[in-house]
């Protein structure tokens, strides 16, 4: 099978402030998440230089 079905992309001006991020809404996210899917979501964070 596929490693993915779904790819998304959130962009954040910093690091910090995707961890406030999710800090604040991960748990609703996570939670979410598991209303469409049992695949365990993975989560990678780049850096784009423009």
């Amino acid at each position: 099978p596929a490693p993915f079905i779904a790819v998304g992309h959130l962009y954040f001006n910093t690091t910090e402030e995707v961890h406030e991020a999710f800090k604040a809404h991960g748990g609703a996210i996570k939670g979410d998440a598991a209303n469409y899917t049992d695949i365990k979501p993975q989560f990678q964070i780049s850096e784009t230089l423009l």
